[in-house]
């Protein structure tokens, strides 16, 4: 960010603010908590993480509003430890679960896994010192995510927005579709439906999730399109095809059940393999 959209250049230079105090602290660790948790779920639903940035400085805002003296440089602090926890949280849903995959561990064992993620972090700030620097001062890299968080955080100290209304709704209606979903059991999270013709399985699913439709808005719609065509690849399309390629896998005669069978053996590990790619497309560019 350049100098005019650093949170300080909203800061008076005749004032002094406190930037680490109690309240950031505590809050902080929450937000990252929370944050790295949900992310964590999010991640292992739909294989990717979504920002806790954004709405760690938007929660921020909301709480440290309620208090006699808050700045931005305080809304900063918290949202930059909240990402801490998504970077966390990401190291860990995309590494564990492959030593399940590789059938090398049976379980998840809490103590492994919580030291594997303590490892992973401290090993990231480790090498992010050295690089710190240059992460700082080149100026061809735009780091889109800071600067929407840095238009946030500048909309609230200018224009003193309150967000509190619409993060209080927000959270209340998708509690609520949740409770319908997951609690009473009266609104349909998705809906999916598989043919067997001969040994071909054809076929398809929809659904809807108010944490996915949050996901989204953080992504953006080409990512979310690209999830979209992926599962219509690998559903879809994949699904008749590798049905006829493993029909030694399909021990039952149930369209949904053998689909399942097929995703377990086939399916999974070419979105494993969709992933690998992407990765080192994205490296060799």
């Amino acid at each position: 960010m350049t100098s005019s959209n650093h949170p300080a250049a909203y800061i008076s230079a005749e004032h002094s603010v406190p930037e680490i105090t109690p309240k950031v602290i505590v809050l902080s660790l929450i937000l990252a908590a929370l944050l790295a948790t949900s992310n964590a779920y999010i991640a292992l639903k739909i294989g990717m993480l979504t920002s806790a940035s954004i709405p760690a400085a938007i929660i921020s805002m909301a709480i440290l509003r309620w208090f006699k003296e808050s700045n931005i440089l305080e809304n900063n602090l918290v949202q930059t430890c909240a990402s801490a926890g998504e970077a966390v949280a990401g190291g860990v849903v995309y590494t564990v679960p492959a030593l399940i995959i590789i059938h090398y561990w049976s379980h998840f064992d809490y103590i492994t896994t919580m030291s594997l993620a303590l490892l992973g972090g401290m090993l990231g700030v480790f090498f992010s010192i050295p690089i710190r620097s240059v992460l700082m001062t080149e100026r061809h890299l735009h780091y889109p995510e800071g600067r929407a968080i840095a238009a946030i955080l500048q909309m609230n100290a200018t224009k003193g927005v309150n967000l509190s209304r619409r993060l209080l709704q927000g959270g209340l209606f998708g509690a609520l579709i949740e409770l319908l979903q997951s609690g009473c059991k009266v609104l349909a999270g998705q809906f999916q439906a598989w043919f067997l013709q001969g040994n071909v399985i054809w076929g398809g699913g929809i659904g809807f999730s108010s944490a996915l439709v949050g996901a989204g808005y953080l992504v953006g719609f080409p990512v979310g399109l690209s999830l979209l065509l992926g599962g219509i690849v690998g559903w879809v399309c994949g699904a008749p095809v590798v049905s006829l390629l493993g029909q030694h896998i399909m021990t039952s005669t149930v369209p949904h059940v053998a689909v399942m069978q097929l995703w377990q053996h086939y399916l999974s590990y070419l979105g494993i393999g969709a992933m690998l790619c992407a990765g080192v497309i994205t490296l060799s560019r």
